[in-house]
């Protein structure tokens, strides 16, 4: 093949088009699945049964902030004033970012890093976050509702991917993104009637104004709401039960956290890791536990606010949703990915995730994070005003997580062959063995890796994007050659 092909003059082998590569990746999958297992790595496993799945989803993005941060920001931003943007922000970006995820996962059965060979120049989309006037009152709004929805539903953080990577190839994820995300943000509503009810109790006995009451976070757990507590008939049982809720909440939310992490790694290196699988799970969990420690010392609430407010704050995860949605819609295409999700489903999924994929969720997350980055203030805990050197601190903190995107993008635009030209790539066939998520990719795209067949192109590199030219062409041929 020459190296000087050009990428319009890509012809597909046979003159097969776009809807018989769709047809096909149903058998080819399963094709590529038998050989992925006779690999002399281990297996990969996947759920047993359905309902595994959803409550593991269920149990991930039911957590501490459906309890304690989204009824304090109704309260703030003047009660059911503030359902109007949280709900406008699920319809346009929250469901539409977890359908997202979870198809990304169960397309590929990989973690967050060997998902991005899609659009290889994003790779560290998720590595980063494994490590993460009146017209202003207006903007705070949104930027609160937007930044609820994210971390509620546990966005951009790998977990999904992982989680969806175990489903089966076929199974319906379209039905279980919807349902999944209903369920969060109802539960979301319920407790929001619960806590302020007590709330407005504590109020009244206290002859004190609910904004004097009401706070986020820790505070309202540990503190506002036990007091409560107590004042219930058998208030022990009650204490008991209120606890046990919020060691589970925070326990099967840290699971999934935690595998996302770990698949990612274990996915991208599985002759290592995945032989040794219980004994990287097993470091991993111990390092945690060490940088935990810090946070129950007598300055922890402190130390929580620096890495709640820089390196796991809502101005890191819009970059990184932001960016996640773009390489997907934008670079690897928005229609290549429905035929992807038809070879899943069986069918087309609406047109409306198209038009918040392309449109809707990247604009709303750019939108809020320049006003976050224009209205920037540093961190404070009650009247405690941090030092220079912990602000400091904090912003590395922060930059080790979002300063990956250029620099990997850098590096990818550096180390891949050929011009800037999208007409032509330059770009060599690369010799290396395909590790089995690369393998399932090439096979889904309809060619079969190790046979003839792999000389011939893709449907969808037929109308290819050219917004990242030479990176996602060059890419592709790591998988198989194209000939002219």
């Amino acid at each position: 093949m020459d190296d000087n092909v050009k990428f319009h003059e890509l012809q597909p082998l046979g003159g097969t088009n776009s809807s018989s590569h769709a047809v096909n990746s149903e058998s080819k999958f399963g094709q590529n699945r038998t050989s992925n297992e006779r690999d002399s790595e281990p297996q990969r496993e996947q759920w047993s049964h359905k309902v595994e799945f959803l409550l593991a989803c269920m149990g991930y993005c039911i957590g501490l902030g459906n309890v304690w941060r989204f009824p304090y920001l109704c309260y703030k931003h003047g009660g059911g004033a503030f359902l109007i943007p949280y709900f406008l922000t699920v319809i346009f970006a929250g469901i539409p970012m977890y359908f997202m995820e979870l198809s990304l996962g169960q397309w590929l059965s990989v973690g967050g890093l060997g998902v991005w060979r899609i659009s290889p120049i994003f790779k560290v989309c998720l590595m980063m976050s494994l490590i993460l006037k009146d017209q202003e009152s207006v903007a705070q709004v949104w930027i609160d509702a937007v930044t609820q929805i994210f971390f509620s539903y546990g966005l951009g953080l790998g977990s999904l991917i992982a989680l969806g990577s175990y489903n089966k190839y076929h199974n319906n994820v379209y039905k279980d993104a919807t349902l999944i995300s209903i369920l969060n943000s109802c539960t979301s509503l319920f407790s929001g009637f619960v806590i302020f009810s007590v709330i407005g109790f504590m109020a009244y006995e206290q002859h004190k104004p609910v904004d004097e009451v009401a706070e986020s976070g820790p505070g309202l757990a540990f503190l506002a709401y036990p007091n409560a507590v107590i004042q219930l008939p058998i208030s022990p049982l009650w204490s008991i039960l209120f606890f046990l809720m919020i060691l589970m909440l925070g326990l099967d939310s840290q699971f999934c956290t935690m595998e996302g992490f770990i698949t990612a790694l274990i996915d991208e290196y599985p002759h290592i890791l995945r032989r040794h699988r219980e004994v990287f799970i097993a470091i991993v969990c111990a390092l945690s536990y060490l940088v935990g420690l810090s946070m129950i010392t007598q300055g922890g609430m402190y130390v929580f606010q620096l890495f709640d407010n820089y390196s796991a704050s809502g101005l890191c995860l819009l970059m990184l949703l932001f960016f996640e949605c773009i390489a997907v819609s934008w670079g690897y295409g928005v229609n290549r990915f429905y035929e992807n999700l038809r070879s899943m489903f069986g069918f087309y999924p609406s047109v409306f995730w198209k038009f918040t994929w392309v449109v809707t969720t990247p604009g709303l997350t750019l939108g809020i994070l320049l006003f976050r980055l224009i209205k920037f203030k540093p961190v404070t805990y009650l009247s405690y005003e941090f030092p220079t050197w912990a602000h400091v601190v904090g912003g590395f903190m922060a930059l080790s997580s979002v300063s990956l995107i250029p620099i990997y993008m850098i590096y990818k635009i550096m180390k891949t062959p050929g011009s800037w030209s999208a007409d032509k790539t330059g770009a060599k066939a690369n010799k290396q063995k395909p590790t089995p998520h690369e393998k399932k990719l090439t096979s889904d795209m309809g060619v079969r890796p190790g046979t003839q067949e792999e000389s011939a192109t893709p449907a969808c590199m037929q109308h290819p994007q050219l917004l990242f030219g030479r990176i996602v062409t060059s890419d592709y041929f790591h998988f198989g050659r194209y000939r002219a």
